[in-house]
């Protein structure tokens, strides 16, 4: 039984090489077609746009779009994951009274975190503020976040 798993992992992980694929310590894939000549893969970058979970607008859902196309709209304690190609993207939140905008150069392998915040305003939707969050302090505020399916597609 032992030697059988062994014999299967031992497959499973040479594979790659006999198609001529390696791993480059910066966790991107390289297909090689000859000694001379490599072609690089290029990685994803991720994007996550969350929104904690705080009193003022709790049952209304924020529109947010990305690159000016619809991507839907998040509640409370949701966020949007986006694995992005490489490239400069805008980040838009609106309601009647504000439409915050965020530019992001998103590279390949990197994590962008963006945290959604609704005032008090003078009509029902109030005031929305979008900022970029480091990574520990957005990892910590997600923790109680469920994952929301956004309708954009590259």
């Amino acid at each position: 039984m032992k030697t059988k798993t062994n014999l299967i992992v031992l497959l499973f992980l040479s594979i790659p090489f006999l198609f001529g694929y390696t791993l480059k310590s910066n966790h991107s894939i390289v297909k090689q077609t000859s000694a001379m000549d490599t072609i690089q893969i290029p990685q994803k970058g991720t994007v996550y746009m969350y929104r904690t979970g705080r009193a003022v607008g709790m049952v209304i859902k924020i529109q947010v779009k990305v690159n000016g196309r619809d991507a839907g709209g998040i509640g409370n304690n949701n966020y949007f994951e986006w694995d992005l190609e490489p490239g400069v993207y805008t980040f838009s939140a609106f309601t009647k009274e504000s439409s915050p905008i965020v530019e992001m150069d998103v590279k390949p392998g990197e994590k962008y975190y963006l945290r959604i915040d609704q005032r008090v305003g003078l009509t029902q939707g109030g005031r929305v503020t979008l900022k970029q969050v480091e990574d520990s302090k957005a990892i910590s505020e997600m923790r109680k976040t469920k994952k929301l399916v956004s309708s954009y597609r590259e």
